[in-house]
């Protein structure tokens, strides 16, 4: 074809998170055709020839493409760019200086450059046509670019794309200097949806970590995605059929314990679909429940959720109505449901106050009148919320844009600034108190309905729940937030975060375990028992909480099999012995990584406890973190030498056949080989040295970046189609590193164990300025943004910082977005980060120097950030002078197998049967345990002596201290009492590990029982 073509069209008729045949700018939609292999071609669009350019004239643009032309490289059909024109010939892009809302160049080289577009979405984009001559105030024409110089000389250009574009000019004066609040677009992330998510989240209005949020609903019979316009929207225009309290933490856990409102004018209506974009009465999600009216409102109940699936208690509720006139109110039973649906009607403004409660009816009330008593009015009451969160928001801080940038840069700087204020609030939108004030303002009494406890019937006004004493904080998927949303809270608010996890460390109180995800209660969605770093890092930041029982709960975890899938970890009855969860275990590998990812910061956490605890707690804290530190390096055994990837193995050791690191699920959860092959990010050393060395792990991230993701159905693997995430991955254009979701945060990072550490900083720059456009179409994030971990992780890359591994102490240095940001500290201190480089495009960390004294390596101790700070940096384009060059290569610390795997016999007393189940590394065949009657004894002898330093016993049944002697033997033959450094009871069926008092040399070594007992495993180290 000889020139692009743009022709009136509807829109694109598949979009995967968007409406069908329809644009997402109020404006006409364009399809448009161009040929890549001909280079930069440019076509007016039709309607904006000769529009007035003033100093508030804002450009919009948006352009959608799929197919292989804009999913494959090289992406051609996402080559769109505009521009403006002048009656002078001289054009916009001309201007050097001139940024779009992203703070990329205009050319439609440096558009298509900047990968900031997606194949599959709608991709939105602003610039200002403010800059000063030679544009100046006066009149141009818009033009629609497609394609580059570059583009046209690439292999394998398609000859053909297609896709659609909108362009819509508008008069917008400067926002001026907002509060942090007003920069907050709550429905950022929302458009969104199963098949490819831009944050999956709701526009939930609520103050920081609030009881109950309230969202507006498209779809009200929706309990997983009730917001989605982009979606809903009808040709009138934007649907609404509901506005909703809601607990939802993710839609793919949903919500729970939803009551709906929606006023309306004329006649009220229950249905759905009749009430829709009018406002309407009261309502429920479901059919069950109660609504009744009262002389001062209305009140009822919302039912229950499912006692497997977080058993959410049922939700009782009570609402007044303030009116200038007299209130009428009724059931509706248009649609049948006149036992959940009513209204109230008035003349005039109405406003209702609603208060919900999981205790009662009369709490609801209670509630009610502490938190907005009638003689407050709303508005006070939205100020209040205000400036709760605007102490949040305003933590991090940017300087104010020169004035001579303003017309170059304003729209970037005011993106970045709703970036950060908007990364803020969702994470203190997540977790959430569940916990009730029964007393009063000047004497609170908190109590919760507990979620942990045996499902018991509800009351028709009062919870059948047992109601306990203190502070219950839920709505948290660990897997997702342990990496980034917990250490981010450590840092911006210590007390706050503490005060959050003792919240949380009810759900171990009460239950007697974490949860793997707290929706209210237990949840069995994801793998991982990730409470166990996030409090071991809690502790190393110096946050106060329970550490004692937050570390008992992580060896439960670690130690003890799960009493139900919800539960603790899965096949770890006999993954604590084999070092791995074996792959008839559903996702087995993946378990595997993530449990040494917490075992490693147990050990951590045991170490830090020792260090801070009397003398006979301290030996026992250190035996804990020797033995888990061990542990933790057993994931070295899933790496396969041949395939150079971490795989799952079968409990006799055996790869599964038929391996392609392409295929999603199975070993891997949401990923797949490539995905998960850096995730032992506690032990950098350990897989450089599994790739050959530093220079071996740098080659395969290159291959890692290099390798596109496709999305082809023939990779779906145990999914059986291709999911959210695979879409999403492809989108981002950065080969195998699917930004989009958890298990690939730290990816980029890990190029500090390989020979080249300063190459990480400039790919995360890059990878955290184009991945979170579109947020003013309500996108903003790349996947899905889970309880503030995705925006955690944007806020560390601003702030060129990274909590890579976990309870270690430092933070990986980066290269911030701003080059001279700061941290307001809740304790008071500050973190000021200051940024100096020898060219925008500088990357390379020279030196770093906080508060004036330089740092030997690009780590940043946290022990140091006490007080106000100053970290200082330089960068540079050239790696030769990095502060790290790669060259000092840590060694690592080497993984200590259990020496009963090697050669070796049992030894017994002829009254112990079935000895050989206490060294089958938990073999199902040996659940039974071996009872060693009182004076009975078991042990191992070696084909020659053997040092030893530690053991690990696991017991049946709970076991006291003094019931079991250890015992080695001599050079004489003869057999000598061996100590070890403490002594405790021992819990059932949970491993537990001793330090002997010295490191001994021994043939054997055994173990007397003085009182009958049942013993299931024994462990031999030598940890020296």
């Amino acid at each position: 074809m000889s020139a692009p073509l743009l022709r009136p069209d509807s829109g694109p008729a598949d979009p995967p998170s968007s409406r069908a045949n329809a644009g997402v700018l109020p404006c006409p939609v364009f399809a448009y055709t161009f040929d890549p292999s001909r280079g930069a071609q440019r076509i007016d669009v039709p309607g904006l020839d000769g529009i007035v350019l003033t100093p508030h004239t804002v450009l919009h643009w948006a352009f959608y493409a799929d197919g292989p032309a804009a999913t494959l490289a090289p992406w051609a059909g996402l080559a769109v760019a505009v521009d403006v024109r002048t009656p002078d010939g001289s054009r916009l892009s001309d201007i050097a200086a001139v940024r779009d809302r992203y703070d990329f160049p205009l050319t439609a080289e440096g558009q298509f450059a900047a990968r900031w577009s997606m194949p599959e979405q709608w991709n939105a984009d602003s610039v200002a046509l403010a800059p000063p001559a030679p544009l100046g105030t006066g009149t141009g024409t818009v033009e629609l670019v497609f394609g580059t110089a570059e583009l046209a000389t690439t292999p394998d250009v398609p000859a053909e794309v297609t896709g659609f574009v909108q362009v819509l000019v508008e008069e917008r004066p400067g926002p001026g200097d907002l509060p942090p609040v007003e920069r907050v677009d709550t429905r950022r992330g929302s458009h969104s949806g199963p098949r490819f998510s831009r944050g999956n989240t709701v526009p939930a209005v609520a103050v920081p970590h609030g009881f109950t949020f309230v969202t507006p609903a498209t779809d009200a019979a929706d309990a997983r995605w009730p917001y989605r316009p982009f979606v809903h929207d009808d040709p009138q225009g934007r649907r609404l059929e509901a506005l909703q309290f809601s607990h939802q933490p993710s839609p793919w856990i949903g919500d729970r314990a939803v009551l709906q409102l929606m006023p309306f004018f004329g006649t009220a209506r229950s249905a759905r679909e009749d009430r829709r974009r009018w406002i309407v009465e009261i309502d429920q999600l479901t059919n069950e429940g109660l609504l009744t009216f009262t002389d001062i409102g209305f009140e009822g109940w919302i039912p229950e959720g499912p006692e497997d699936w977080g058993n959410a208690p049922r939700c009782y509720f009570a609402g007044t109505v303030h009116s200038a006139s007299n209130a009428a109110h009724g059931a509706l039973d248009d649609d049948g449901r006149a036992r959940v649906a009513g209204f109230v009607r008035a003349v005039g403004a109405v406003e209702v106050r609603v208060g919900v409660s999981f205790l009662s009816v009369a709490q609801a009330r209670h509630s009610l009148a502490l938190e907005a008593p009638p003689a407050v009015p709303f508005d006070e009451l939205r100020a209040r919320a205000a400036a709760a969160w605007n102490r949040l928001l305003g933590r991090v801080t940017i300087p104010p844009l020169p004035e001579a940038e303003r017309p170059f840069r304003g729209l970037a700087d005011e993106e970045q600034r709703a970036r950060i204020a908007a990364a803020l609030h969702r994470m203190h939108l997540y977790p959430n108190t569940a916990t009730e004030n029964t007393g009063t303002a000047e004497a609170p009494a908190w109590r919760f309905a507990d979620v942990f406890a045996p499902r018991t019937a509800f009351g028709e006004s009062a919870t059948g729940a047992p109601v306990a004493e203190g502070e219950l904080v839920v709505n948290n998927g660990y897997w997702d937030t342990y990496r980034t949303e917990w250490p981010a809270l450590a840092l911006l608010d210590p007390a706050l975060a503490g005060r959050l996890l003792d919240g949380q460390l009810m759900q171990y109180r009460r239950g007697g375990w974490m949860a793997r995800w707290s929706a209210p209660g237990y949840v069995d969605s994801m793998v991982g028992t990730s409470s166990d770093q996030i409090f071991a890092d809690a502790a190393r930041w110096e946050v106060p909480f329970d550490r004692e029982a937050a570390f008992e709960s992580g060896w439960r975890d670690a130690c003890e099999p799960g009493p139900d899938p919800r539960r603790g970890r899965k096949g770890i009855g006999r993954g604590r012995f084999l070092g791995f969860i074996p792959s008839d275990v559903p996702e087995g590998m993946s378990w595997s990584i993530e449990n040494a990812v917490s075992d490693a910061a147990l050990g951590r956490f045991a170490a830090q406890l020792a260090a801070s605890t009397a003398a006979d707690d301290a030996a026992r804290y250190r035996a804990f973190a020797r033995y888990f530190a061990n542990r933790s390096r057993a994931a070295r055994a899933l790496f396969d030498p041949a395939s150079g990837f971490f795989r799952g193995r079968t409990a006799d050791g055996s790869f599964a056949p038929d391996f392609d690191p392409r295929v999603w699920g199975g070993d891997n959860v949401e990923t797949n080989a490539w995905g998960m092959s850096v995730g032992t990010v506690h032990d950098g050393p350990g897989l450089a040295a599994l790739h050959g060395g530093p220079a071996g792990l740098g080659r395969h991230l290159d291959a890692l970046f290099a390798e596109p993701e496709t999305a082809d159905e023939r990779f779906g693997g145990a999914y059986g189609t291709v999911i959210h995430e695979q879409r999403e991955a492809r989108a981002q254009r950065s080969g195998m590193c699917a930004l989009s979701n958890q298990p690939a945060h730290h990816i980029p990072f890990m190029y500090a164990f390989t020979d080249r550490p300063w190459h990480s900083a400039g790919l995360v720059h890059g990878l955290a300025r184009r991945l979170f456009a579109g947020a003013h179409i309500g996108q903003g994030f790349p996947g899905d943004e889970d309880n503030g971990e995705m925006s955690a992780w944007w806020l560390w890359a601003a702030l060129g910082l990274y909590p890579l591994e976990l309870a270690a102490g430092t933070l990986r240095i980066g290269s911030p977005l701003s080059d001279d940001i700061r941290v307001a500290r809740g304790d008071g201190s500050s973190l000021r980060i200051r940024s100096r480089r020898s060219s925008p495009a500088a990357h390379v960390l020279e030196g770093a120097r906080l508060d004036g004294r330089p740092l030997p390596t690009a780590d940043l101790p946290i022990d140091a950030l006490r007080g106000d700070a100053v970290l200082d940096l330089v960068f540079g384009t050239d790696p030769a002078r990095a502060l790290e060059s790669g060259e000092d290569a840590l060694d690592a610390e080497p993984w200590r197998c259990d020496l009963t795997a090697d050669a070796g016999e049992i030894v017994a007393s002829a009254d112990v049967l079935d000895a050989p189940r206490l060294f089958d590394d938990g073999d199902p065949q040996g659940d039974a345990g071996v009872r060693l009657p009182e004076g009975s004894w078991v042990g191992w002898r070696f084909p020659s002596p053997r040092g030893l330093t530690d053991i690990t016993v696991t017991s049946l049944g709970p076991t006291a201290a003094d019931a079991l002697r250890w015992e080695m033997e001599g050079a004489d033959g003869a057999w000598h009492p061996l100590a070890t450094r403490h002594r405790e009871d021992l819990a059932p069926d949970r491993t537990t590990p001793f330090t002997l008092e010295m490191r001994v040399v021994t043939s054997a070594v055994r173990v007397r029982a003085t009182v009958e007992v049942t013993l299931r495993q024994i462990e031999l180290f030598d940890l020296s």
